[in-house]
């Protein structure tokens, strides 16, 4: 197998990338070596996977150097400068997609080169269209970055008396960046103390913080007016919504600052929000608190739909996303409106995991409608590598097995899910731990299925059930453990 880098860079293109690479190449600016463009076009005929029984460095050279012996050491250092250019031609794309850092190293070399009607005019140009964009707490950076340069620009020229508002409206913005910033990093810290068990002993963020007297600051920001304050109190509010889990009202408040600037927020910030409150929805629903929470679940699920928030970079439906979306649909609205969500948005699937996932969706289906058998065939048609679809699809088996009577089955399936879990290298301990869990779970209602007088086993399973962080397996145990009560 030929493992190139430039060819991993080739493989991350999209195909519309990679047929504009061409005429990267084929530009004298960039590049004057013909035999890049022969590789190139040689390397396309392969695109995407790379893995032709054809797809050697004999042929590769042959191709690009003729009847020339081969030669290992010319093929590595054309594939290095290959690999450069394909470096230039990732920074380029990404400048295309990020005006905000285009404007800015064009500014700079305005700057520099002392062309100052020019910068004075992109500057105005660019405060305009700055503040018609969407928000994102980076949008904080940007700002600090923008005045920076005008008031680099000013003291450059002797010309202090300009820049006195900018160089407080600076700071500012930079002050609330970094707490923004620092906010997020310590939810993603919580998340990893519980995923991972990582809790080091010297943690500086949370040691800054609990030196930090956040009350005050933020009272004294709620009392002035400073740019963008109300945008920065949500990524305020999310943290103490994730301190103070108990307290519902950081919740609530968290809601309706959303609700109050959901169109200003640009759409990887709408959903950074959303995905935080579902998070706590689902944990407000494991302490069995009110039916409040699936509702305002389901609106913030269908504000995804709504708004589009789903897609990933190569513009396709996240598989994941789908699949929660899904079950979410089955237990909360019914099978129909499940139905329709499937059929309104699998084509947004990406061409590689539609069939996996349609497969998968029609056997939920069939099974919440009781034609376990019918599920069981589909089921057994399916193989993915996908871990989402491969976990929902061994509790789905299970449950089904259990349906249909089949004790034998179930335990097969049983083994075949340990096995799966203890071999796989993309579960982190937590979720193995809560995988075989849901085993236990489904061992002890299996016993008492068998002897359902045993009382102790009978309270047990019911105070286990409640603990289950997924919503439809913990109604799926209640109803089973209900039917044998």
């Amino acid at each position: 197998m030929i493992n190139y880098k430039a060819i991993n860079i080739l493989k991350g293109l999209t195909k519309k990338e990679i047929l504009r690479f061409e005429k990267f190449l084929l530009s004298p600016f960039y590049n004057n070596n013909k035999k890049l463009l022969l590789l190139y076009n040689y390397l396309r005929k392969f695109y995407p996977e790379f893995d032709s029984s054809s797809f050697t460095k004999e042929n590769i050279y042959r191709h690009v150097f003729g009847n020339d012996i081969f030669s290992d050491e010319n093929l590595r250092k054309l594939f290095s400068d290959f690999y450069k250019l394909g470096e230039k031609y990732l920074v380029t794309l990404n400048l295309e997609k990020n005006k905000f850092d285009y404007d800015r190293y064009l500014l700079d070399e305005l700057d520099w080169r002392k062309i100052d009607n020019i910068f004075l005019s992109k500057f105005k140009e660019k405060e305009k269209q700055f503040e018609k964009s969407e928000f994102n707490y980076q949008t904080f950076y940007y700002d600090y970055l923008m005045k920076w340069q005008i008031v680099s620009f000013h003291l450059d020229r002797g010309e202090q008396y300009k820049i006195t508002g900018d160089v407080f409206e600076r700071t500012e913005q930079l002050i609330f960046y970094f707490l923004s910033d620092l906010f997020i990093s310590l939810n993603d810290i919580d998340v990893n103390k519980n995923t991972f068990n990582y809790n080091p002993k010297i943690n500086l963020p949370e040691k800054f913080i609990e030196l930090l007297d956040l009350e005050s600051l933020y009272q004294y920001i709620r009392d002035n007016n400073f740019k963008n304050k109300d945008l920065f109190s949500m990524y305020y509010n999310l943290f103490l919504m994730n301190k103070n889990r108990t307290d519902e009202s950081y919740f609530f408040e968290l809601k309706d600052q959303l609700e109050k600037n959901f169109e200003k927020l640009s759409i990887r910030s709408k959903m950074h929000f959303i995905l935080r409150m579902i998070s706590m929805c689902n944990r407000y629903i494991n302490l069995n608190k009110s039916t409040k929470f699936h509702e305002i679940k389901l609106d913030l699920y269908d504000k995804i739909l709504k708004y589009k928030l789903y897609k990933t970079n190569q513009n396709y439906f996240r598989s994941d996303l789908f699949l929660n979306l899904f079950i979410e649909y089955i237990s909360y609205k019914n099978t129909s409106d499940a139905e329709l969500f499937f059929k309104e948005n699998i084509k947004s699937i990406s061409p590689a995991h539609i069939y996996k996932l349609q497969s998968l969706c029609s056997a939920l289906l069939l099974f919440e409608e009781g034609k376990f058998l019918e599920s069981l065939e589909i089921c057994s048609r399916i193989n993915t590598n996908l871990l989402t679809v491969k976990i929902i699809l061994r509790k789905l088996l299970l449950k089904i097995f259990y349906e249909v009577k089949d004790y034998d089955g179930n335990k097969d399936e049983i083994k075949n899910f340990r096995q799966f879990i203890s071999n796989s290298k993309l579960l982190n301990e937590t979720h193995k731990s809560s995988l075989q869990n849901f085993i236990k779970l489904f061992n002890d209602l299996v016993n008492l299925k068998n002897d359902p007088e045993d009382e102790f086993l009978n309270y047990t399973l019911k105070s286990n059930t409640e603990h289950i962080i997924d919503t439809s397996d913990r109604d799926w145990f209640r109803n089973k453990i209900s039917e044998l009560n």
